[in-house]
């Protein structure tokens, strides 16, 4: 009789649990790039998603936390922790029975990750409920940056005569071009976003012909485009450094030497001349 009562009880406990676990969908579109401003590198929470982290590529080491009990006060034991794959389904994550997972190095793209709550009942017995929780992180892929200038380009002017300043002269536009390094991981059920869903910060800098640079920064906007307009005399080089602006600050910034024909672009501004001496013999 009291196995019996016993095999009730956790039947009852077990599907109240079923119905206290929430389960959590994601649904998440790049459409709306404010929608991605979501604070410093931690789990923090967004207004938007309540399941959906944001993280730069060099802070991609992060702890996710399950909570104690349910909603209706119901202690955890134990955990099972998962993590979602391409296919939908949910590879077991080795090792990780407690609270907190430690998630290190976490690859670019989408990971979803879930728990499952588990009961003590004494005596060998467990409950585990079949609803679980999701969590959804994002790391933003390292970029590639490459900066070029036309190679028709003629990169040597005199100081005043400046490109573009005339109709007889040609402005020199500077473009750097921006895409995703490697792959993302993918997660069923959500899309990737592509290197164009993403906004960024473009800033210009003057160097010397040894990559030293030259003053502070020439431009900083989320313009692509820098367009010379030098006026000190000699011979500089150009780079340009993009960061993400989905987050303040977002490090590492990806770096590019302007190129002309495949090697460093050079600038060379020449004197406007002075005038002639005359001797006579």
């Amino acid at each position: 009789m009291n196995r019996i009562f016993t095999f009730l009880k956790l039947t009852f406990i077990c599907t109240f649990m079923l119905i206290a676990f929430n389960s959590t969908a994601q649904q998440v579109t790049f459409t709306d790039q404010s929608l991605l401003k979501v604070g410093p590198a931690t789990a923090t929470v967004p207004a938007f998603d309540k399941s959906l982290a944001i993280f730069c590529p060099a802070s991609n080491t992060f702890n996710l936390n399950a909570s104690a009990t349910d909603k209706d006060g119901n202690t955890f034991a134990t955990y099972e922790w998962y993590e979602v794959n391409s296919a939908g389904g949910a590879d077991a994550i080795a090792g990780q029975t407690t609270i907190k997972l430690p998630v290190t190095n976490a690859t670019p793209g989408y990971h979803t990750y879930r728990v499952y709550g588990i009961q003590d009942y004494g005596n060998n017995q467990t409950c585990k409920a079949d609803e679980f929780e999701d969590f959804t992180v994002y790391v933003l892929p390292p970029l590639t940056v490459v900066a070029t200038v036309a190679n028709t380009e003629i990169l040597k002017y005199c100081v005043d005569n400046l490109p573009g300043s005339t109709p007889a002269t040609q402005a020199i536009v500077l473009t750097a071009t921006t895409a995703f390094s490697g792959a993302q991981n993918s997660v069923a059920g959500l899309t990737n976003p592509v290197v164009g869903d993403f906004e960024y910060k473009y800033t210009w800098y003057k160097t010397a012909l040894d990559g030293t640079k030259i003053g502070s920064a020439l431009q900083s906007n989320t313009t692509n485009t820098y367009t010379v307009a030098e006026t000190e005399i000699g011979s500089f080089k150009y780079m340009v450094e993009v960061v993400y602006t989905v987050k303040p600050a977002c490090l590492p910034s990806y770096d590019a030497v302007v190129q002309q024909n495949n090697a460093d672009a050079v600038f060379i501004v020449t004197p406007k001349p002075g005038k002639p001496t005359i001797t006579i013999n």
